[in-house]
């Protein structure tokens, strides 16, 4: 298409460029993280039966039932969506009998001061908290918030026996901010001796590595498998 384009003098780049990034996004956040062996669910291969699991932005909450069906009934998965009208979570829930899967409505940020945020989505019930993440025709709702130190606690409360807390983040721009934010949420919490976070790299690669660096000398290791960045902790959530 680039060939074509610049062979009739147009610059489409950009189009292009997201045109590659919805194929690539598709392909492995989608395809491969439910097609069967040889491929691999990077934000799921991990759990154990009795695991935690937090589904952070799980929109239709495919990746929420497949954990859930991992971690099995001593394990639990929460699957958090802002969208009030998006039943997908609670109807994928009820239909496969998952009593282990508890859906939030809310946006996680890092901020837990505030209880509601703008939030943006389209008409086909694409959302996110960067508008530079949708098409154009996105317009703006209110969210209830949920602070990540916040959602935390909550889990930890609720699941007192679980030793190992995994996370997709799939927030369409603030998954860095969002993911410092429970490492030094998690760092005070005691008895937990496994933890790991994925996040989405396609749009924001440069920035998540420089994040990974910066938690490396607090004992946070990565893994860089495009587009998943997965970052994890195997010595307890305390400073080393």
């Amino acid at each position: 298409m680039k060939r074509m384009a610049g062979a009739a003098g147009l610059d489409l780049t950009g189009f292009t460029d997201a045109h590659y990034a919805l194929l690539d996004n598709i392909v492995n956040r989608y395809v491969a993280e439910f097609c069967a062996y040889p491929c691999q669910s990077l934000r799921t291969m991990n759990l154990r039966p009795g695991d935690v699991f937090l589904d952070i932005g799980a929109f239709r909450g495919y990746v929420a039932v497949m954990a859930a069906q991992r971690v099995v009934d001593h394990g639990g998965v929460y699957a958090i969506e802002p969208i009030d009208e998006n039943g997908f979570v609670e109807h994928h829930r009820d239909i496969n009998r998952l009593t282990n899967l508890t859906a939030l409505k809310a946006a996680v940020t890092a901020d837990g001061g505030v209880e509601a945020i703008d939030f943006f989505r389209t008409d086909n019930q694409g959302n996110a908290a960067v508008k530079d993440h949708l098409r154009g025709d996105a317009h703006t709702t209110q969210v209830a918030n949920m602070g990540a130190e916040a959602l935390l606690r909550q889990v930890v409360d609720e699941m007192s026996e679980a030793r190992r807390i995994s996370c997709s983040l799939t927030t369409n721009g603030t998954e860095v901010t969002v993911a410092e934010a429970m490492i030094d949420a998690l760092e005070p919490i005691g008895g937990i001796d496994y933890v790991e976070i994925a996040i989405p790299v396609i749009f924001t690669e440069t920035e998540a590595r420089a994040f990974a660096s910066r938690v490396a000398p607090r004992g946070w290791h990565r893994t860089l498998r495009r587009p998943w960045m997965r970052l994890w902790h195997t010595k307890g959530t305390s400073r080393p």
